[in-house]
């Protein structure tokens, strides 16, 4: 495999890794603006029916929130199979498999990879099609 190939299978995995990211983090969002009303909830019931336990259904709610943040992964700190990684595996798969076979993402990824891969301070090599400017003598 050559070292552009590993190049473009970089920055394809950076996209991927990020936008699973995003999804994460949006799934964590929802869960935390459900887990809100739930756990005020939790307090009121624990307050008002919760006899010499009062903090049981608040301790349920955040052994559920531990539970799910472990599931999420969000930061990939966990390396087990029931979490969220699991599920995004064959999608991750198909998505690789896809980009391998299809010549047009190939050529799109390769162009992409040229453009930042140059330095941000040379100059974008010359187009066949640009002609050269003319220089006018008058000053």
């Amino acid at each position: 495999m050559s070292s552009e190939h590993d190049t473009d299978t970089s920055r394809v995995k950076l996209i991927w890794n990020m936008l699973v990211f995003q999804a994460k983090l949006s799934i964590d969002g929802v869960r935390d603006l459900l887990l809100m009303p739930v756990a005020l909830a939790a307090t009121l019931l624990g307050l008002i029916f919760g006899g010499s336990e009062p903090d049981r259904y608040f301790r349920q709610v955040l052994e559920w929130g531990r539970r799910t943040e472990d599931w999420l992964n969000l930061f990939g700190h966990r390396n087990a199979d029931d979490t969220a990684d699991s599920l995004m595996e064959p999608f991750q798969q198909r998505v690789f498999e896809e980009f391998e076979r299809n010549p047009s993402l190939r050529r799109a990824n390769a162009s992409m990879n040229r453009a930042f891969s140059r330095p941000a301070d040379a100059p974008a090599p010359p187009s066949s099609k640009e002609t050269t400017p003319q220089v006018s003598s008058e000053d």
